[in-house]
């Protein structure tokens, strides 16, 4: 890298903020925090309706559906093992044939996901300190985030 490139790169950090499109991109981020915070977690949620659904049924059916989720979770368990045994095995597969191929060539497998739903990322400890992070951002850069791009926003949001 250049000197001059590098200085091209760090005068681009510097004003990435003041960029309209980081603005609307920081303002969804915000909408989409404040939506983790308002929504209550899924796993909460399967709880709250497991122990609702508990207190009404008798202790026969109780046990029964206990022993039902027991069966069900070393299933998954089991599924879930042989899933990852067989991603080991074809990523030693792959591992194998790419020693074997020559330096030059082009790898045709592409990475999986190891969160395809983005539940990793979605969960947060406090979104609401996330929003304000981002928020104290965009306060600083009044000309990127202006009142007339934020009711724009809001109107969007509305209708849809």
């Amino acid at each position: 890298m250049t000197l001059r490139s590098y200085l091209h790169m760090l005068r681009l950090e510097d004003q990435i903020m003041s960029n309209p499109f980081y603005a609307k991109a920081a303002l969804s981020a915000v909408f989409v925090y404040l939506d983790i915070h308002s929504s209550p977690n899924e796993e909460e949620k399967k709880s709250q309706d497991e122990e609702a659904l508990m207190s009404v049924m008798d202790p026969a059916e109780r046990k029964r559906y206990k022993a039902k989720k027991r069966k069900e979770e070393a299933r998954r368990r089991k599924e879930a093992e042989v899933a990852e045994a067989a991603a080991a095995a074809s990523a030693a597969a792959a591992a194998k044939e790419k020693g074997d191929k020559k330096k030059g060539g082009a790898s045709s497998g592409k990475e999986k996901d190891p969160d395809p739903d983005g539940k990793a990322l979605a969960s947060t400890d406090d979104p609401l300190g996330e929003a304000a992070k981002l928020l104290v951002v965009l306060k600083a850069r009044p000309l990127a985030f202006s009142f007339s791009l934020f009711f724009q926003f809001l109107g969007n949001i509305c209708l849809s």
